[in-house]
């Protein structure tokens, strides 16, 4: 290929050119996975962290035997105990619980 330059940047060019089409291809193709993805993350973190402490008073009137991991959720301290900000830090624990 000596004194053949234009015919190398040539099929440089095109491949380099084919490598950008292709990222951006791959780019396109995950933004709306990783959009469900992070959707439901947040749900799900909505639905533990806030829905499913609401239904305790309910839960312990039925006086029904919840699942086990029903029972980890509902037993979590921090699940219960609204956040208090203290000194610009966040804390499940009030600054008179310990």
């Amino acid at each position: 290929m000596t004194g053949r330059l234009d015919v190398a940047l040539d099929e440089l060019s095109e491949y380099l050119e084919c490598d950008v089409e292709a990222r951006q291809k791959v780019k396109s193709a995950l933004t709306y996975p990783m959009a469900i993805f992070v959707m439901s993350i947040a749900t799900v973190v909505i639905l533990v962290a806030w829905v499913l402490p609401r239904f305790t008073s309910f839960f312990e009137e039925l006086d029904a035997e919840l699942p086990l991991p029903t029972r980890m959720l509902l037993d979590r301290m921090i699940l219960r105990t609204p956040l208090i900000c203290e000194n610009g830090r966040f804390s499940p624990w009030s600054a008179s619980a310990g």
